[in-house]
C-alpha cells in the first residue's frame, strides 16, 4: 500500500508563512487596504505575511530574522525568555508560537500584545493552524487530535492523521502506516463517514455528495446512489492533492505521473479529451487547460524525456476549443481572474482574462502574478509595479 504523506515531523521548519491563503472574488476595502499596506512594507521586509484583520499583525522575515509587525512596520515583543523557533500567523487576534529548551518543545499562544495566554501541554508539533478553537495537533504519544486556543481538547488523540476538509469536516485515518483507512468526522467527533476507504477526497454535505477510492476504483456516492470507474488508478491511489474537483462544473482531474485523466462526476465515462492532449494543466470555472509538447524527444526504451515546447489550448467542459486562439498560455481563475499570455515575435506577454475569457487586462507584461486580494504583481520592462483588476497602475513594488 502507498504511503501517506504526513505532516513533517520535524519542529525546526521555518513555519513563517503559515496563514491562510483566500481566493474570493470580493475583497472587503479593509482587506484591500492591508493588502497594500503588506506590499509597501515589503519594500523594506524580505517578506511580509498578510495582516490578521482583528489584530492587524503579520510575520516578516528580513536577514535571516523573522517575528511579527504591525502595519506601521513596528516590531512586536514577545513576553517570552524562551527562544523562539517558530511562528505562526495570527488568526483573530491570537497567534502560535514555538520554542525548545533542553530538547523539550513548548507551543503557547500569545496576543496581539505580545502575551502569552496559554502553553499548550503535551503538544509535540501542530498540523493546521486556521482557526483558533480549531487547532489540528500532534500530541506527545504520536497521535492527532483537535484543541482549542485554551488547550481544551475539542477531539481526542486517538488518530493517526487529521486532516480538515470542506470547512466543518476532517479526514480521520485510523490504523497504522502502511496500512490505514480513512473516514470523515465533524469537529464533534462525530462519525460522517465510516473509516473503511483507502482514501477520501471530497464531501459536498448539501448535495450528499462523497468522493472515495478502494483499491484502484474511483467511487462516487451521490444521494446514496453508486458510481464507479473502474482500475481509475493504474498504481497505487493518488494523495487528495493530486486530484482536483471542480463540483460545480462536474469535472474531477486525476494527476499522476503517467497520465492526466478527465472524468465527470457521475465516473461512467473518461472524457475523450485526455486521449488527444499530453497534458491537462487544469480544471477551473468549468474550463480546462491542456498542452501538447512539442518535438518531443524519447530514450531508447520509448519513454518521453524532454521537448523543445509546447502549445496551450483551453477548453469548454464538454471538449470544445475557446475561441480565438490567441493564447499562448493560460492559469486557474483566482479572484475570477486568470493569467493568459499572447505570444509575439516568439515572446510570451502576460494579461488577464475574466471568466467568460474576455481579455480585460491587455497582454503586454513581461510577467505577472495572480491577483490575490485585489491586486496583482506585474512587470513591464524594468518595472515593476501593481495594478487593480481594472489594469490600473496603483503604486512601484520591488521586483518579484
Amino acid at each position: 500500500m502507498k504511503k501517506r504523506q504526513t505532516f513533517s515531523e520535524t519542529f525546526f521548519l521555518f513555519t513563517l508563512f503559515l496563514s491562510i491563503q483566500f481566493s474570493v472574488f470580493g475583497q472587503t476595502p479593509k482587506q484591500q487596504k492591508l493588502e497594500l499596506t503588506r506590499l509597501q512594507l515589503e519594500k523594506k521586509f524580505s517578506s511580509v505575511g498578510e495582516f490578521d484583520t482583528t489584530s492587524l499583525i503579520a510575520t516578516y522575515s528580513i536577514n535571516g530574522k523573522y517575528g511579527y509587525i504591525d502595519t506601521t512596520g513596528r516590531e512586536l515583543k514577545i513576553k517570552l525568555s524562551e527562544k523562539i523557533y517558530s511562528l505562526f500567523s495570527f488568526i483573530n487576534g491570537y497567534a502560535l508560537i514555538g520554542t525548545i529548551v533542553d530538547n523539550n518543545k513548548k507551543l503557547y499562544i500569545i496576543d496581539k500584545n505580545g502575551t502569552v495566554l496559554q502553553k499548550l501541554n503535551n503538544i509535540d508539533d501542530v498540523r493546521e493552524w486556521n482557526n483558533i478553537d480549531r487547532i489540528i495537533a500532534k500530541d506527545i504519544s504520536g497521535r492527532h487530535g483537535v484543541i482549542n486556543r485554551k488547550g481544551k481538547i475539542v477531539i481526542p488523540f486517538k488518530y493517526y492523521l487529521l486532516e480538515s476538509i470542506e470547512g466543518n469536516y476532517l479526514r480521520a485515518y485510523v490504523g497504522e502506516k502502511f496500512n490505514l483507512k480513512v473516514g470523515l468526522i465533524d469537529f464533534k467527533d462525530s462519525v460522517i463517514v465510516p473509516p473503511t476507504n483507502d482514501q477520501l477526497y471530497y464531501f459536498n454535505k448539501s448535495a450528499n455528495y462523497l468522493l472515495i477510492c478502494n483499491g484502484k476504483d474511483l467511487i462516487a456516492i451521490n444521494k446514496g446512489k453508486k458510481y464507479i470507474a473502474k482500475n481509475a488508478f493504474t498504481k497505487n491511489y493518488p494523495e487528495p492533492s493530486r486530484l482536483h474537483v471542480d463540483f460545480s462544473n462536474g469535472l474531477i482531474l486525476n494527476k499522476t505521473q503517467d497520465t492526466d485523466i478527465l472524468y465527470d462526476l457521475k465516473l461512467d465515462t473518461i472524457k475523450v479529451i485526455t486521449q488527444r492532449f499530453d497534458n491537462i494543466d487544469f480544471i477551473s470555472n468549468g474550463f480546462i487547460g491542456v498542452r501538447n509538447w512539442l518535438n518531443k524527444e524519447f530514450d531508447s526504451t520509448g519513454r518521453f524525456t524532454k521537448a523543445t515546447g509546447s502549445e496551450f489550448s483551453l477548453l469548454t467542459k464538454d471538449g470544445k476549443t475557446v475561441k480565438p486562439m490567441f493564447l499562448g498560455d493560460a492559469s486557474e481563475f483566482i479572484e475570477g481572474m486568470s493569467r493568459t499570455k499572447e505570444v509575439k515575435n516568439n515572446y510570451g506577454y502576460s494579461g488577464f482574462m475574466n471568466k467568460d475569457c474576455i481579455i480585460v487586462i491587455p497582454c503586454i507584461y513581461n510577467r505577472s502574478t495572480d491577483f490575490k486580494n485585489g491586486f496583482a504583481k506585474v512587470q513591464k520592462g524594468d518595472k515593476y509595479f501593481l495594478i487593480d483588476k481594472g489594469g490600473n497602475f496603483v503604486m512601484d513594488i520591488k521586483p518579484f
